[in-house]
């Protein structure tokens, strides 16, 4: 006898002995867990750019070279010494401070094409997190994009995460809009003058 077959009673069975009030409930249930569970639904995407007046390899040096992220992200601080130039595979131990709160995750270069494009990700998070600089030259000198994706736990997302995500976007680009305004400083910044 097929598998459905034997499953139709025990189905039957269980829409008698269920209460009333369950069928109210069961629909919008099945929902919220289809829609916060969907991997649609779970997606965080953002993406934010400056113009800089540098050429394309200082741009690259700087947000390629792990000992300068703390130059213009101070919540970011990298654990262990990394040689540089880093190559793809080439693993960073950091410590995020935000909002009162520390993580640390191992990022992993997963791309350095010299002097265009720089990316790392986090493959042992719950939820894989990528990040990258794609560099281009511009009318006055250098364009700097940072993109970000990742995604909502599926736990995060089943407790409204995925109803946040737009809010959470937002302040994720206002931070890296930060960072970029100070890559911007930095990479602007007139050399010393010579003693």
């Amino acid at each position: 006898m097929p598998l459905l077959a034997l499953l139709i009673p025990v189905a039957a069975a269980l829409e008698v002995s269920r209460p009333p009030i369950a069928a109210i409930y069961e629909p919008p249930v099945i929902a919220w867990v289809l829609l916060s569970c969907a991997p649609r639904s779970r997606r965080v995407e953002m993406r934010a750019s400056i113009d800089v007046r540098c050429d394309v390899q200082a741009a690259f040096e700087l947000v390629s070279n792990p000992r300068n992220w703390r130059l213009y992200a101070p919540e970011l601080e990298v654990l262990e010494p990394v040689e540089t130039p880093v190559r793809v595979g080439t693993l960073v131990r950091a410590r995020l401070h935000y909002s009162g709160r520390v993580m640390e995750a191992d990022e992993i270069v997963t791309v350095f094409e010299p002097p265009r494009r720089f990316g790392t990700a986090i493959p042992a998070s719950p939820h894989v997190t990528i990040g990258g600089y794609e560099i281009v030259p511009s009318g006055g000198g250098t364009s700097i994009t940072y993109t970000f994706r990742g995604s909502l736990t599926p736990l995060q997302s089943f407790f409204g995460g995925w109803l946040l995500r737009g809010r959470l976007v937002r302040r994720m680009k206002e931070r890296r809009e930060i960072a970029l305004a100070e890559i911007k400083r930095l990479l602007e910044a007139e050399p010393a003058a010579p003693v």
